[in-house]
């Protein structure tokens, strides 16, 4: 009886630890993402700074410098429009409605734009629980639009809480657009509810890989800063395609301020 006793009371510390752990992890990355950070110190008045001189001489290795920064963003950022062909590559109706196809077709066809919806229930195994909302605008096949919600919420918690909300829009574009692969970069705004109520400007990287037998395996990180304070979401998931719509699996990593959540996920999503 007393080694019954003696195992209750350990499994209901275990718990207990575990929720004040949680909610001290939520409670810490508000209030961080909430203080106001100590203010840049200034120069003194009677400090000059050095002034450029006005001249008509040339400067070379500045154009040079300049030439070689535009093509690297022409180049590697946008893409040739007249030698690459692949840019002008049309929206699928969704991945694989034919063998082969993923995010985009093999050929340039007409394209009427597309719009994806997915949920993803995420959860630490301890007693952090989360939900993920994700939504993308595809109107054509040169730039999209991308909105994400994370709802992160304590299991156990003595007092009712409206959590931690956390959303991000961004304008996306895809660098390479091939029938079973694509690649792009992501530029837009991080906001952080719930009594946060700070934004400030994100930028990442994806890529999705389209496999045999109606796979995918997707990857983004996002890099962002709120108040002075990281704010960063990784993703890793694969999935498994239907017609038009997708079951899928996978592992999310935030970083709100200084604390990290590491999380396993299910849901599914659909393509309109």
């Amino acid at each position: 009886m007393r080694s019954f006793v003696r195992s209750a009371l350990a499994g209901v510390l275990f718990f207990v630890s575990f929720g004040l752990n949680a909610q001290g992890k939520i409670d810490q990355s508000k209030k961080e993402l909430s203080e106001k950070s100590d203010p840049l110190p200034t120069r003194p008045s009677s400090e000059a700074r050095p002034s450029l001189q006005d001249d008509d001489s040339d400067h070379p290795l500045l154009d040079l410098f300049l030439d070689i920064t535009f093509g690297i963003f022409k180049f590697g950022v946008i893409g040739d429009y007249n030698s690459e062909d692949r840019l002008y590559k049309s929206v699928s109706s969704y991945p694989f409605y034919r063998e082969g196809i993923g995010n985009y077709r093999d050929s340039i066809e007409d394209n009427l734009g597309r719009l994806d919806i997915s949920n993803q229930f995420l959860s630490d195994f301890r007693n952090i629980q989360a939900n993920h909302l994700k939504v993308t605008g595809r109107p054509f096949q040169y730039v999209y639009a991308r909105a994400d919600w994370h709802q992160l919420r304590e299991a156990f918690r003595d007092q009712p809480d409206d959590g931690l909300a956390l959303f991000q829009l961004h304008v996306c574009y895809d660098r390479i657009r091939l029938p079973r692969f694509n690649m792009g970069w992501h530029l837009g705004v991080t906001y952080v509810g719930s009594g946060v109520n700070k934004a400030g400007v994100s930028a990442g990287v994806s890529a999705e890989v389209f496999l045999k037998k109606r796979w995918s395996f997707a990857g983004s990180a996002t890099w962002s800063a709120v108040n002075e304070s990281p704010v960063q979401v990784f993703e890793l998931s694969s999935r498994y395609h239907l017609k038009n719509y997708f079951v899928s699996a996978g592992y999310e990593h935030l970083r709100i301020a200084s604390p990290r959540y590491d999380f396993i996920g299910i849901g599914g999503g659909v393509y309109f």
